[in-house]
Protein backbone atom coordinates (compact mmCIF):
# COMPACT_ATOMS: atom_id res chain seq x y z
CA UNK A 1 0.00 0.00 0.00
CA UNK A 2 1.63 3.40 -0.91
CA UNK A 3 1.57 5.70 1.91
CA UNK A 4 0.24 9.00 1.40
CA UNK A 5 1.21 12.19 2.34
CA UNK A 6 0.29 15.90 3.10
CA UNK A 7 2.48 18.41 2.54
CA UNK A 8 2.40 22.04 2.84
CA UNK A 9 4.58 25.55 2.14
CA UNK A 10 6.64 26.87 4.95
CA UNK A 11 7.52 30.81 5.15
CA UNK A 12 10.71 30.59 3.09
CA UNK A 13 8.77 29.11 0.59
CA UNK A 14 10.26 25.42 0.78
CA UNK A 15 7.78 22.51 0.51
CA UNK A 16 7.48 19.83 3.81
CA UNK A 17 5.64 16.89 4.94
CA UNK A 18 3.75 17.39 7.15
CA UNK A 19 4.71 14.15 9.37
CA UNK A 20 8.28 15.79 9.17
CA UNK A 21 6.94 19.09 10.40
CA UNK A 22 5.48 17.52 13.18
CA UNK A 23 8.42 15.50 14.09
CA UNK A 24 10.30 18.72 14.19
CA UNK A 25 7.79 20.33 16.61
CA UNK A 26 7.76 17.34 19.22
CA UNK A 27 11.85 17.35 18.98
CA UNK A 28 12.01 21.25 19.15
CA UNK A 29 9.61 20.99 22.13
CA UNK A 30 11.70 18.65 24.21
CA UNK A 31 15.31 19.86 23.16
CA UNK A 32 14.02 23.36 23.78
CA UNK A 33 11.47 23.99 26.87
CA UNK A 34 9.32 26.85 26.79
CA UNK A 35 10.26 27.74 30.30
CA UNK A 36 13.91 27.13 29.87
CA UNK A 37 13.96 29.66 26.41
CA UNK A 38 11.98 32.11 28.31
CA UNK A 39 15.22 32.62 30.80
CA UNK A 40 17.85 32.21 27.82
CA UNK A 41 16.32 35.02 25.53
CA UNK A 42 16.67 37.37 28.88
CA UNK A 43 20.61 37.11 28.64
CA UNK A 44 21.14 35.95 25.21
CA UNK A 45 19.94 37.89 22.26
CA UNK A 46 21.58 36.12 19.06
CA UNK A 47 20.13 33.12 17.83
CA UNK A 48 23.34 31.26 17.16
CA UNK A 49 24.17 32.07 21.06
CA UNK A 50 20.65 30.68 21.77
CA UNK A 51 20.84 27.53 19.57
CA UNK A 52 24.45 26.93 21.17
CA UNK A 53 23.09 27.23 24.53
CA UNK A 54 20.80 24.63 23.93
CA UNK A 55 23.25 22.62 21.84
CA UNK A 56 20.78 22.35 18.78
CA UNK A 57 20.58 24.09 15.48
CA UNK A 58 20.52 26.81 14.58
CA UNK A 59 17.52 26.03 12.57
CA UNK A 60 15.68 24.43 15.06
CA UNK A 61 15.88 27.19 17.56
CA UNK A 62 14.49 29.63 14.71
CA UNK A 63 11.62 27.34 14.88
CA UNK A 64 11.03 27.27 18.24
CA UNK A 65 11.18 30.70 18.73
CA UNK A 66 8.74 31.48 16.08
CA UNK A 67 6.48 28.47 17.49
CA UNK A 68 6.45 30.37 20.41
CA UNK A 69 5.65 33.92 19.08
CA UNK A 70 9.04 35.23 19.41
CA UNK A 71 9.66 38.15 16.82
CA UNK A 72 12.83 37.70 15.02
CA UNK A 73 14.93 40.50 13.49
CA UNK A 74 17.98 41.03 11.10
CA UNK A 75 20.89 42.10 12.90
Amino acid sequence: MKKESVYFKGRRGRTYDIVEAEANHFADSLLIPEDMIKGVVKTKKYLDAIAAHFEVPILAAERRLLYLGYKLTES
